[in-house]
């Protein structure tokens, strides 16, 4: 169950980060980059939807 709740958390990340991209026409230079990124947002426990998603920016 843990598993499924974390694939689904790392779907709506995915999500959230090519709406923003889309919205600002963000470019993230390297994967590398991202994994960071997306580790240090992992750190944070986020809730769903879209305010969570412009609070992992800010």
């Amino acid at each position: 169950m843990d598993e499924w709740i974390g694939r689904q958390k790392e779907r709506n990340l995915k999500k959230c980060l090519n709406n923003l991209r889309r919205r600002k026409k963000l470019t993230i230079k390297n994967e590398e980059e991202e994994r960071r990124e997306e580790r240090r947002r992992r750190k944070r426990k986020v809730g769903s939807g879209p305010k969570a998603c412009g609070a992992i920016l800010q």
